[in-house]
């Protein structure tokens, strides 16, 4: 009877230990999508490590300078009209602004005037006479560079994040507490059904060390295949960015796991403690 009733604790044990496991993965996703996917300090974080803003820069002055050979004006008029220092700092204030939750504003009122004068200056120069049909064209031209800066400086994946995020943090509201009540029950009762109680604490040391290692291997094993860079989007250094900020967001739950090996690390010493404290008593 008394070894029957042991190994219905045991078999109890192991249930609940493998439903703490799936709780204990399920407090990782919750945190590493806190801390990584939908960390405003993680997205401004890669985007100035993925090289963001100068490759934005870069494409940008070659989209526009394409626009104005186009249309019979000289590369020259785009002097000091867009420069790195404008792309970062608009492309900064829109993100901020985004993340913020704000209604980003982009101001163009210097970008346009110092492209007018330009353009005068150009025409002033060249002896070129004024006809409305050349002002019409030089306003169309512009307006088309404007758009261009406009939607070059334009991070829509912060507002896609921004919006999930709304929803995620509603959730998690709901979703962090009950299950944290959960793993409290359960490890309550791993501890209180056993006599001794260093081996219910042991069955909560497996979930741990479980949960820990199956959140480092699947993070590893995406590093390893390069999953994040399977993402192809256009243009070229809006991919780049997301290529960084997946494979950072995938190295915090490799992250976290660690954190839980440490943890379990400690849960050992401490079922060791209790042990002896038993065994000497």
């Amino acid at each position: 009877m008394k070894h029957k009733k042991s190994r219905m604790q045991a078999v109890i044990s192991c249930i609940f230990a493998l439903i703490l496991t799936l709780l204990f993965i399920t407090l990782y996703v919750c945190f590493g999508f806190s801390l990584g996917v939908f960390s405003n300090r993680s997205i401004i974080e890669e985007l100035n490590r993925s090289n963001y803003y100068n490759e934005v820069y870069d494409t940008l002055n070659k989209n526009a300078e394409e626009l104005v050979i186009k249309a019979g004006f000289p590369a020259t008029v785009l002097e000091n009209v867009i420069t790195i220092e404008r792309v970062y700092v608009g492309g900064r204030n829109y993100v901020n602004g985004v993340l913020a939750g704000e209604e980003p504003q982009i101001n163009t009122d210097k970008f346009r005037s110092d492209l007018t004068s330009n353009f005068d200056q150009y025409l002033t120069k060249q002896g070129i006479t004024r006809t409305d049909d050349i002002n019409t064209g030089v306003e169309a031209m512009i307006s088309e560079i404007e758009n261009e800066y406009k939607s070059s400086i334009q991070l829509q994946f912060v507002n896609y994040i921004i919006e999930y995020k709304t929803h995620f943090m509603n959730l998690m509201k709901v979703i962090i507490p009950v299950v944290t009540i959960l793993i409290g029950i359960l490890c309550f009762f791993l501890i209180k059904m056993r006599k001794y109680k260093h081996r219910g604490l042991r069955y909560i040391n497996y979930a741990l060390i479980a949960s820990s290692c199956m959140t480092i291997l699947a993070g590893a094993y995406l590093l390893v295949t390069k999953q994040y860079e399977k993402v192809n989007v256009t243009p070229d250094y809006y991919n780049n960015f997301l290529t960084a900020y997946l494979k950072w967001d995938i190295m915090v739950f490799m992250y976290l796991g660690g954190i839980g090996l440490l943890i379990s690390a400690l849960l050992i010493s401490l079922t060791s403690f209790v042990r002896n404290r038993i065994m000497n008593s």
